[in-house]
C-alpha cells in the first residue's frame, strides 16, 4: 500500500487570516454598490468615444496608470509586446485657407537648398558613418556643413 499524501494537511498555518478579519473584508466587498458596476462594464463603449480603432475585439489586454491616465498600454496576446497611444480628444482638424471649391492653399517653401548643420555634428557624424554602408557615408559626407 503506497504512503498517503499529507501535503497540505499539517496545522501549522502563520499567513492564516482570523475569522473576524475575513467577515471585514467580506463587508467591505459587499459595501461596494452594484449600481458603479456599469462602468467596469461599458469601459469600451465610452473608451471609443476618444480612440476608437484601438478599441477592438483583437486587442486582450490594457494597461492605464494613475500617473499617466491618458496613456494606454493595450497587446494583442496575453504574453505579446505592449503597444501604447494616447487618448486625446476629438476636435476637427480647421484649414485655415480652405476655399470655397473644397481646395487649400499650401504654406510657403520655408527653406531653399540643404539647411547646414553644425561643424561639430557634421565631425560626430563623420566618426560614426564608419558603421554605415557606402551609400550612408557618401550621403553623410556631402552634408552642408559650417
Amino acid at each position: 500500500m503506497p504512503p498517503t499524501d499529507k501535503r497540505g494537511k499539517h496545522s501549522n498555518r502563520p499567513l492564516k487570516l482570523s475569522d473576524d478579519t475575513r467577515n471585514k473584508i467580506k463587508e467591505h466587498i459587499s459595501s461596494f454598490k452594484e449600481d458603479n458596476q456599469h462602468i467596469f462594464k461599458k469601459w469600451t463603449e465610452h473608451l471609443n468615444k476618444f480612440y476608437k480603432k484601438l478599441f477592438n475585439s483583437t486587442n486582450k489586454e490594457f494597461e492605464v496608470s494613475k500617473e499617466h491616465p491618458r496613456l494606454i498600454k493595450y497587446r494583442d496576446t496575453y504574453n505579446g509586446t505592449w503597444f501604447s497611444a494616447v487618448v486625446m480628444d476629438r476636435k476637427p482638424i480647421i484649414f485655415k485657407n480652405l476655399e470655397r471649391n473644397s481646395q487649400f492653399l499650401l504654406t510657403e517653401i520655408s527653406y531653399a537648398g540643404p539647411i547646414p548643420i553644425s561643424a561639430e555634428k557634421f565631425a560626430n557624424l563623420q566618426s560614426l558613418k564608419k558603421f554605415c554602408r557606402k551609400a550612408a557615408q557618401d550621403y553623410f559626407c556631402s552634408l552642408v556643413h559650417n
